[in-house]
């Protein structure tokens, strides 16, 4: 079997104006409305006064494993995965999966839901597999690369307007690899984070704008832009 895809994860993030106590109340109906999330969700409520950030309260999740959705206090992450099964799906088939799925999470909440979102990103994780990922790292990106580096890494945000909204654009290129058929592959990892800038963490944002930011953003995340970046 060969690797289809090189895109090991996409992942949708809303962020909630208020901290929900029980977002069970609100979408213990998701797997109704969502039906890749095929198995039973799970439900960990955390001691009352307790607050953890990021602690998924509830989970939802497919039984191919592809698909996870946790909701914590304070946000909402759809996960697309693609670590365990590179040799089934193309690029463009789990793209277009990852679109259907972030805009149908985004009608829920605005239409069977009370929560309001203040802020959105989406990211993507892209494994470029070659022979000496600090090597081509340093090569292509580093203008005083010494050869014989073994771990390599560079972020850099360039602000980008999608459609009128303000967003970060961030890029995070690292030294990583795969476990594949028992065999690990060397590669440069390469993370696209999409965000939109908040001024005003109280202002939830429309669910045209949302849609509209999220659609855009997951526009930008061609194949191209990851195998352009080196």
């Amino acid at each position: 079997m060969s690797i289809k895809s090189n895109v090991m994860q996409f992942q949708l993030a809303l962020f909630f104006t208020e901290e929900q106590l029980r977002p069970d109340r609100d979408f213990y109906r998701l797997d109704e409305k969502i039906d890749v999330f095929d198995l039973m969700p799970t439900i960990q409520p955390l001691p009352e006064g307790i607050t953890v950030d990021n602690y998924p309260l509830m989970k939802f999740s497919s039984t191919n494993q592809l698909f996870t959705c946790d909701i914590s206090q304070t946000r909402l992450d759809l996960y697309l995965n693609n670590h365990t099964n590179p040799e089934l799906f193309k690029y463009s088939n789990l793209h277009a999966e990852f679109r259907k799925h972030s805009l149908a999470i985004i009608d829920y909440v605005y239409n069977m839901t009370n929560v309001k979102i203040m802020r959105a990103g989406v990211v993507a994780d892209y494994a470029s597999f070659c022979s000496n990922p600090a090597e081509k790292i340093g090569s292509t990106l580093l203008k005083r690369y010494k050869p014989g580096s073994v771990e390599i890494s560079v972020r850099q945000n360039i602000p980008i307007t999608l459609d009128g909204i303000d967003c970060n654009n961030l890029y995070d290129i690292r030294c990583g690899g795969l476990i594949f058929n028992k065999t690990q592959h060397p590669a440069v990892m390469i993370q696209r984070d999409i965000n939109h800038r908040v001024f005003d963490k109280s202002c939830p944002i429309s669910e045209d704008n949302l849609k509209r930011m999220v659609s855009t953003s997951i526009n930008e995340l061609t194949e191209d832009t990851f195998t352009e970046a080196l």
